[in-house]
Formats: C-alpha cells, structure tokens, sequence
C-alpha cells in the first residue's frame, strides 16, 4: 500500500514539473573548479576585466607605488598600466595591455612587448573578430597613429576614433587628422579630406562596404565606399546596412524635415524620424518610426500604421514575416502584430517584447497598477512587483521563461510556472537543445549554480559581468569567488537514475 501511495506522489509531482525536465531523472551538477589566482589586496576593482567568453581575468593592482598587471592570477610589475587598456581577444586565447616603464609606454601581448612610445591611446586595443589581430592608437611626440600587427601606420596630427575590423577580420579603418581636415583610413589608403568625420565608421555584415557620416561646411553627407550621398542640413543617424550588405538607409533633415534615404532615394517628409530603423532579417523589408503632425506612426516599405502618442520597439521577427512594435494612446498600451492589435492594457510598456526563433509567438512586459506582468502566446501571466525578460525563448521555441521579483522572494517563471524561490536570481540561460535551464540564486547558504532546480557548490559570488555560457547541452560555465579566490567553475549535468 506505501508503495502504491509513493508512485500515486511521484506521478503527481512529474505532471507538475515543466516539460523540459526529463521527470524520471534526477540531475546531479558535477563541478569543476580551477583558480584564477587570490584577490590581490591592491586591486583598482575598476581596473577589472573579464574575458567575453567568461573564461579569464585580468586586473590593476598597486603597491608600494608600483602597479602590477594579474592575468588569471599571474603578476607583473610594470611602473605604471594603462587605464581601461586591458583587452582579451573574443576567443580569450590573447590579452592586451598597455605598460609604462621609464616614462615610455608599450602594448604588452601574450607576453610580448611592442616599440616604446610616449603614450598609448587609452580604450584604443582592439583584437580582431577572429582574435588573430592587434591594432591600437601610439602617441609620439605630437604625432599619433595606429599600429596594427605590430607594424606602423602614417604618423597624423591626430586619430579621431578607435581603429574598427571588419567582421572577416581582413581590414581596419579609422579617422585621421592632418592639416585641419579629416578622412577614413581604411588598409592604409586615405579617403577624401572633409571638414569634420560625424561617426565612426564601419563595415558591412559582409565586410565589402564602409560606412560614415562626413560634413563639409553646414552641409552632411552620407559616404558609402567613399561615394557620397547628396547633401543634408544634417545626416541624424549613422547609415545602417541590410544583413545582407546589399541595402543602406539612413535618416536625414532637409528644410526642417526629416526623411529616410534608402538605397539613395528620398522617402515620405515627417516632421520626425524616431531611432528604430530595422531592416528585416532577409533584407527585404524596412521599417521605422516617424511622427506627423504631433502623431507617431510606423511606416513599413511605405505603408504607414494609424498614429499613436508614441512608437517603440519595432520588431521584424526571424522569419522575417512578422512585425511587431508598442504604441501608447493616452494611458493605454497597444502591443501591434502584423498590422492588427495584439493586445491593449491599461498601463505602459517596459520595452521588453520579443518574437520566439521560430516566428510564432510574441511575448512582452506590461506595466499597470498591480505591478508588471508577461504576456506570451496571447496569455497574461501573474503580476509581480519586477520582471527581468532580457531572454525569453529557449532555442526550440518551447519555453517561455523570465525572472520575477514578487516582494523580497526571486523566481524563474518557465512557461508561467513558477519554480523554486530565492533571495535573487542572476543571469539564467537556456541549453542548446532547450532541455536544461542554468541560472545563479542567492539564498541564506550565499551563491550557487542552479540547473533544472538542482543545487550546485556554494560561492561568496559570482563575478559582475560573467555570463553562464554553455560548451554543450550539458555543460555551462562561468566565474564565481570563495574565500578571495577567483574560481573557473565548469558544471556538467548528469542525469541519476532513481
């Protein structure tokens, strides 16, 4: 009889569980924990950098008037670093730095230090995509330029901007100055001289075309490739490409109206052009926000949405079929999807609103009186005091998750089920193949790794600005501190039979 009544409670809680947790097993987080070194005690906690894939640190630390570089727990001593100069490739395999010895400064890479120079351009160290490239800015005398694989480019009056690559990795291109005039460097060659650069430049998702705004007494000019666009009383945004490079639309004012110019032609006078051009994913269609007379409207290859008091968040979805954006009207909120409301709430948007990877459903946070609440798939879910949604979706589609704040308590709420609570939650990410859900919980214990609702090692804290970054559909990792140690911390989750 006890055992009948056991499986009569085991089937019971499997269909309460959510359907990406495999109910006949539990889970169980094997950690790996390899040290980054103990907290230096001189450490300049704004000097600190973790590398993109969450993997490695780095850090100024001072002592006896001496400042020394801590790379993943590794010191040097030089007579000075540079603010805000330590840079790891995207893959963390490389690091930068800028050093001081003697008064002279250098990029010290991987170990390697370059020419001395008299300074080195603070924030300028970039590694290529690919993380096979170095550029920077070098001062020398009153003269700078940039270096780039340890070879010196033409020494200018000034440079304007940080060096940029191209997504391929293959070019670099920046702003000079030389005799009161300015012009993009782009693999060495100079461009045309104008009276001022108005953006940085860059490159096209295909890496063929460069991209800037340029001025030449009042007037603004669009340049695509050094051919420039006609002129303008003012160019407003820097040109954006299609994503498939073939496409540039930018807005621009003229006789105090505003207008988008796409592929060189001229569009509709507006009186405003908001921030949200987009072009669809395919790069077929284009949308944006603009208002006329006192009304914001969204107007999508010409075709113009009725007006509203205001227009945010215009979204194509990945399929490119669907659009969506939030319009307020008065103190209601209108959530619009392919021309037709979606839903209308007494409240305001958050600006949160996302399509799932498969086009289908669209969820998004309204505000009203009783707090915040998500709306996925036509369904309101419960309020709560907060809502973070910076991801929704899990990749397959089936699940839509975010954390929820309700009075001093934390939840993941998957599929509008509320899973266990904490004191706070952090930074949650979903598996590849959708099945686990890993985030970061605090509770009386201190931090931990949490997957599927089962409890890794405890942690003093995880590292601000460290991801959970999955390597598989079972294993994740991110950086963590115990007891002044900085931790690696790899977890792979294995499935134990009961």
């Amino acid at each position: 009889m006890l055992k009948i009544l056991f499986y009569i409670y085991l089937i019971c809680i499997c269909l309460c569980v959510p359907s990406f947790v495999k109910a006949e097993d539990r889970l169980e987080l094997v950690t790996k924990e390899t040290s980054l070194g103990k907290i230096d005690p001189g450490m300049i906690k704004e000097s600190f950098v973790i590398s993109p894939n969450s993997k490695r640190i780095g850090y100024v630390a001072e002592s006896n008037g001496k400042s020394c570089i801590v790379i993943d727990g590794a010191k040097k001593d030089y007579d000075g670093i540079g603010v805000g100069t330590i840079k790891f490739s995207n893959d963390g395999n490389h690091v930068a730095y800028a050093a001081e010895i003697n008064g002279k400064w250098f990029v010290a890479a991987d170990g390697t230090e370059s020419k001395r120079y008299d300074g080195i351009g603070s924030g300028t160290l970039r590694f290529s995509p690919d993380g096979k490239r170095l550029s920077y800015v070098a001062f020398q005398g009153e003269k700078q330029l940039v270096v780039l694989d340890g070879f010196e480019g033409k020494y200018y009056d000034g440079i304007g901007t940080t060096p940029m690559f191209s997504s391929d990795s293959k070019h670099l291109a920046y702003v000079a100055m030389q005799d009161d005039k300015q012009f993009v460097v782009v693999d060495g060659a100079e461009g045309s001289g104008y009276d001022a650069i108005r953006s940085t430049p860059f490159f096209s998702p295909d890496s063929g075309k460069l991209t800037y705004i340029a001025s030449r007494g009042n007037n603004w000019l669009a340049i695509v490739n050094e051919n420039e666009s006609a002129e303008y009383d003012r160019v407003v945004l820097s040109p954006v490409f299609s994503p498939d490079s073939n496409r540039v639309a930018y807005p621009a004012i003229k006789d105090n109206k505003w207008f988008v110019v796409l592929d060189g032609i001229e569009g509709k006078r507006y009186d405003r052009i908001g921030t949200d051009l987009v072009f669809s994913p395919d790069s077929k269609r284009i949308a944006y926000s603009a208002m006329s007379d006192g009304k914001w409207l969204v107007n999508i290859e010409g075709s113009e949405s009725k007006g509203y008091d205001s227009v945010t968040s215009v979204l194509f979805s990945p399929d490119s079929q669907r659009i969506a954006f939030m319009a307020s009207q008065g103190s209601d909120q209108v959530v619009m999807l392919d021309g037709k409301g979606h839903g209308e709430y007494q409240g305001s948007g958050k600006g949160i609103i996302q399509f799932s990877p498969d086009s289908q459903n669209l969820a998004y946070v309204i505000l009203d009186d009783k707090g915040q609440f998500m709306v996925s798939d036509n369904k309101e879910g419960r309020h709560y005091n907060d809502i973070n949604a910076s991801k929704i979706f899990s990749p397959d589609s089936k699940i839509a998750a975010y954390v929820a704040i309700k009075g001093s308590r934390c939840f993941i709420v998957v599929n509008d089920t509320e899973m266990e609570s904490h004191s706070r939650i952090e930074d949650f990410a979903f598996s590849p193949d959708s099945r686990l859900i890993a985030y970061k919980a605090m509770d009386n214990n201190g931090w931990s790794l949490i997957a599927n609702g089962h409890q890794g090692n405890n942690y003093d804290s995880f590292l601000p600005g460290s991801s959970i970054i999955f390597d598989s559909p079972k294993k994740f990792h991110t950086l963590a501190i115990r007891n002044g140690e900085f931790l690696y911390v790899e977890v792979e989750v294995v499935p134990t039979k009961f």
